[in-house]
């Protein structure tokens, strides 16, 4: 069974509205940018060869499930 992780910190201290790349154990931030192409080619330059990519909206909102 998977493990749901809180990404709530790290990703507050990501730039917001561009592509973020995140390294294969969703630790740390590893690339951003608002090209998506541009954010894999940084990730893969960091080392992490299956960046996890996620969007970073303008503002994060709670969500209450």
């Amino acid at each position: 069974m998977n493990e749901q992780k809180d990404l709530s910190l790290l990703l507050r201290s990501a730039g917001k509205n561009r592509w973020l790349a995140l390294n294969e154990a969703e630790t740390e931030i590893v690339a951003e940018s608002k090209n998506i192409d541009e954010v894999i080619e940084q990730a893969h330059r960091a080392g992490v060869n299956d960046p996890i990519l996620i969007w970073s909206p303008k503002e994060w909102t709670e969500l209450v499930a």
